[in-house]
């Protein structure tokens, strides 16, 4: 059963390279807990609770309870500890990034004169999605090689091919990255495989008895900047909508090794290294509404939509081999190089509903939920070129796959905030479920996020400061190849911390 991977393997087609897959709907329309110190601090629910100017993250309605123009900037700093799993061995990895969380300016105009007694604007940049994360895995396997899965990929192409790639003065031929896969075509370049005449299959120099390791590192997020309205009707009903621009930046960096395992390929192997350079990038748009609605001092009902985010993707792929051979004179080294290939596409990520329900105690603080509905069976892919078949043919592959491994994923958020005179202390649990179809679900790596919070703050008539804590932890699983169907793969656990501080200044 095909489980997720994370992009080791590339799919090719025709003339062009294809790193991209089925997993980028996935990784590309989750989001992360962002915005101010004090929306992070408690949960991310103050778009049910209203007055932050973060709260168009989910629900730009909560922008009409400003009375006061203001102004907030969030630098912040987060810390990923991953811990791998890798045929039984356990490895660790740490990772430190900072950014800001948030930026914006929101511009109050209350009148309370009439019906509409505010009407609101801000222009808002939020951080949404981050990328960042470095795994480590190293372990020693007896029984496989990733060479094995490069040749089970190289003697397909050679049957597709009606041949093997072509020399030129023993050079490979650049124009056979057209046509075979690029780290199977690179390999094959640097002597890991040979072919069996008879039975006209490639086959690898090693097997197994190999220590295995390597690195994958990531980076990026999805910045989103915004012009948000909202406007409170007879202090009853808020209303707002936003239009947003985000702008998304992914890159993976893979280094996987194998080195031969105390002398057991020492005729034939000695090691390889593969180098894997994967970026992504482009821009998208979506709208977001929500209201939320006051029946009495003591309590807030909300709600809100966000559309599908539209994003034209540019990607860029690119793969490099190393091998170390034992030969007739020594240690003999040789290198391939793929040349970077480059594939637009669009994505469509699912739409986005939630409720939510506060209890306000005047002076004293809030207590807040919230509950967001996300399926991620509905995100899909366009392929440029798709009128062509070959193209529309895996533009359908793909997107029969979202729709069958990716599900319905619900998001709880719990949050509080206590006032004592000036000072206010914050708490905030999220919880998010799995994304995958429970028969398809990897073992230990559903990635269901639990996420813990708490922050303080300082309000005056004209400055505010605050301070967030958020802790995340979930599951996930990384394929990194399969041999005669068998897969070899990682299951990471996956710690964040971030500490975010917002200062505010009103005017």
């Amino acid at each position: 059963m095909r489980k997720i991977i994370f992009y080791l393997f590339s799919f090719f087609l025709s003339a062009t390279a294809f790193a991209q897959q089925d997993v980028d709907a996935l990784i590309f329309s989750k989001t992360s807990l962002g915005g101010t110190a004090r929306n992070m601090g408690v949960g991310g629910v103050m778009g049910s609770v209203g007055g932050d100017i973060s709260s168009v993250i989910n629900n730009p309605a909560g922008l009409a309870q400003f009375s006061k123009s203001e102004f907030t900037i969030s630098p912040s700093l987060l810390f990923n500890n991953s811990k791998s799993n890798f045929l039984n061995n356990q490895n660790a990895d740490f990772r430190t990034r900072f950014m800001f969380s948030n930026m914006a300016v929101v511009f109050a105009n209350r009148t309370n004169m009439g019906k509409l007694r505010s009407s609101n604007w801000s222009v808002n940049f939020n951080r949404i999605s981050n990328f960042t994360n470095k795994v480590y895995f190293e372990a020693d396997n007896m029984n496989s090689s990733y060479a094995q899965s490069l040749a089970e990929s190289m003697t397909a192409d050679v049957k597709k091919n009606n041949g093997l790639p072509i020399y030129s003065g023993n050079k490979l031929d650049q124009s056979e990255y057209n046509y075979f896969g690029l780290k199977s075509l690179n390999a094959y370049d640097t002597y890991l495989m040979n072919y069996d005449t008879a039975s006209k299959r490639m086959y690898s120099i090693v097997q197994g008895g190999v220590k295995q390791s390597g690195t994958i590192t990531t980076t990026g997020g999805v910045n989103e900047f915004g012009i948000n309205w909202a406007g409170d009707f007879n202090n009853k009903i808020l209303v707002g909508i936003g239009i947003n621009f985000d702008y998304l930046s992914y890159s993976v960096a893979t280094s996987y090794n194998e080195n031969d395992l105390n002398g057991i390929n020492a005729k034939n192997f000695i090691h390889f290294n593969s180098t894997d350079l994967l970026e992504v990038e482009g821009m998208g748009a979506n709208l977001k509404a929500g209201v939320l609605v006051k029946p009495n001092d003591y309590l807030r009902v909300s709600a809100f939509v966000h559309t599908p985010t539209y994003f034209g993707l540019k990607e860029e792929f690119s793969n490099q081999f190393r091998t170390k051979l034992p030969g007739s004179s020594g240690v003999e080294n040789y290198e391939s190089s793929s040349p970077s290939t480059f594939f637009n596409y669009n994505l469509f990520t699912p739409w986005r509903l939630g409720l939510g329900l506060t209890g306000i105690i005047k002076n004293v603080g809030f207590l807040s939920a919230e509950y967001e509905l996300t399926d991620y069976s509905d995100a899909f892919l366009v392929f440029d070129g798709s009128t062509n078949s070959k193209f529309k043919s895996l533009q359908v592959d793909l997107n029969k796959q979202i729709a069958s491994k990716y599900s319905l994923a619900h998001t709880f958020k719990i949050g509080a905030e206590y006032s004592i005179e000036q000072f206010r202390l914050r708490a905030g649990y999220v919880y998010k479920s799995g994304v995958f179809n429970s028969n398809i679900a990897p073992a230990n790596g559903n990635q269901a996020a639990n996420i813990f919070t708490g922050g303080l703050g300082y309000r005056s008539d004209n400055f505010g400061f605050d301070l967030a804590y958020v802790r995340s932890i979930f599951k996930d699983y990384m394929s990194l190849y399969s041999v005669n169907n068998t897969e070899t793969g990682l299951n990471n656990t996956n710690q964040f911390s971030q500490i975010v501080t917002t200062f505010t200044f009103k005017f």
